[in-house]
């Protein structure tokens, strides 16, 4: 039969065994920093998406507020009626151009 390998001969396979795992272990490492990366940018994304929105909804919310403030003031009066109107025009093209524009520049 085969002559037994020696002790030499076993601790050098499992030192190219442990060399191959280290090497596929490095190459995962990198893969998973970049995948740690990818989602961190991702997380990043939807982070400041939210904060748009949530920007966007309270402007929204305050805008309407003071239009209803501004027609329940206007009170059938001339100058009630046309600060109402105007303001109601301004506000429907801030609305206008946020939704043309993404990231939603809003006057004030």
């Amino acid at each position: 039969g085969e002559p037994e390998p020696s002790n030499q001969d076993v601790l050098d396979a499992m030192d190219a065994g442990f060399a191959e795992v280290n090497e596929k272990l490095d190459a995962m490492g990198v893969k998973l920093d970049s995948i740690q990366s990818q989602l961190q940018a991702m997380m990043d994304l939807l982070t400041k998406h939210l904060e748009l929105k949530s920007e966007t909804i309270a402007h929204i919310s305050a805008s309407f507020n003071n239009l209803e403030d501004l027609r329940q003031k206007a009170n059938h009066s001339d100058t009630g009626t046309s600060l109402y109107i105007q303001s109601l025009k301004r506000y429907r093209l801030d609305y206008e151009r946020e939704t043309s524009n993404p990231d939603g520049a809003v006057s004030s």
